[in-house]
């Protein structure tokens, strides 16, 4: 497991509560929010971006990287070029 600062860890908590609360107002039309949730959730943002700023930008980089080479495109990527090597 790779272990980066507190930091990018709560950065990348609070993205995934983020991106699912927008998959939940993107997609389902019986969804409200309440001024006061979305004020929360944009605290949220607000808050984990400034202590993404405080760091390093080796751990971003590396952070960034480590996202890249993990996401599912990437791994879809890999399946597909050994797939296509053993023919």
């Amino acid at each position: 497991m790779v272990n980066f600062p507190q930091e990018v860890k709560d950065f990348a908590d609070a993205f995934k509560q983020l991106q699912e609360a927008r998959h939940v107002a993107d997609y389902d039309p019986t969804a409200r929010f309440t001024k006061d949730t979305a004020e929360e959730k944009l605290g949220l943002a607000e808050t984990s971006i400034g202590a993404l700023k405080s760091v390093s930008s080796k751990n971003k980089k590396a952070f960034a990287t480590w996202v890249l080479i993990t996401s599912h495109g990437a791994k879809q990527a890999r399946k597909q070029a050994r797939h296509t090597g053993a023919q």
